[in-house]
């Protein structure tokens, strides 16, 4: 018995929505083939999800609550990695940053 990984089979030519079908398919075909799986593990970090513009919201919610202009998506692009704490210090001065986590 193995582990399968969906988001390893990801492929860019495919729209994300198919990445997932992609890779299930492929569990499927090697379990037909006897293959058995006891977990399987689906990698949502960016590969078969799209958080940008769910994360995007949030900081257009936060960042005009504490008396700032929204962001663009450019700049929350940019602004993702590293930890939310460190991505909110490129947006509001550190001692907003608790607050600012809060209303996130």
């Amino acid at each position: 018995m193995g582990t399968a990984l969906i988001g390893s089979t990801f492929n860019r030519s495919y729209p994300l929505h198919q990445n997932f079908f992609v890779s299930f398919r492929l569990i499927r075909r090697q379990a037909l083939a006897g293959m058995r799986y006891r977990t399987v593990l689906f990698d949502l970090d960016g590969t078969l999800l799209d958080h940008l513009p769910a994360i995007y919201r949030c900081y257009a919610h936060t960042l005009p609550q504490l008396g700032l202009p929204a962001p663009t998506r450019e700049q929350v692009r940019r602004a993702i990695g590293g930890g939310l704490e460190n991505a909110m210090r490129r947006f509001v001065r550190e001692a907003d940053v608790p607050r600012a986590l809060r209303i996130y």
